[in-house]
């Protein structure tokens, strides 16, 4: 008997997909076989558009964790995904700051937030305390982006764009760095 008949999925990158159905009905066995530790024996698995069907388990860089009791109950449930990948000693990515940077420079600059983003600043400017600190707490971003924030003139089309894409072109000089490495980083 077969435990997955004629399954069809396409997940796209960044995208969060639940599998959900009766006790039996091989929602375990599928993803075992995505993960590597079930062969497939018919039909065709892609991740990353690559042909993995025989790939090992340790070359498909993900991690499974199971629903049942094998998990460690004093790690946390990031720690308890993250430990395969660990042991393969695959690099985690850290929250990257020149990343987060850049890409919360991008978002306060953006057209939704920019008349926020200008109010904030043109407030701490005001202020008798610290301008920058005043700017990251109003606007939650990091200290660099409050202090890049208060330099720019807001009220300059062209600067603000000119800002936007020098952020871009750090975000994807970084993205880049990260995909030499064969990690990809939203």
């Amino acid at each position: 008997a077969k435990a997955v008949y004629n399954f069809d999925l396409d997940i796209k990158e960044n995208e969060f997909v639940v599998i959900v159905g009766p006790s039996g009905c091989g929602k375990s066995t599928t993803l075992r076989m995505i993960a590597g530790l079930e062969t497939i024996s018919s039909g065709r698995l892609f991740i990353g558009g690559e042909y993995s069907n025989y790939k090992s388990s340790k070359d498909r860089k993900m991690a499974m964790v199971f629903q049942s009791y094998a998990l460690y109950p004093q790690m946390s449930v990031f720690d308890n995904i993250a430990f395969p990948l660990k042991i393969n000693k695959y690099k985690l990515p850290k929250t990257d700051k020149s990343m987060l940077v850049a890409t919360q420079t991008i978002e306060r600059l953006s057209a939704e937030k920019l008349e926020e983003t200008k109010k904030t600043v043109q407030a701490a400017k005001t202020e008798s305390g610290d301008a920058t600190a005043y700017i990251s707490s109003r606007l939650s971003v990091k200290n660099a982006v409050a202090g890049k924030l208060k330099k720019l003139d807001l009220n300059s089309a062209e600067e603000v764009v000119a800002a936007i894409a020098a952020a871009e072109t750090e975000r994807e000089k970084l993205r880049g760095k990260y995909r030499e490495k064969g990690l990809d980083i939203c």
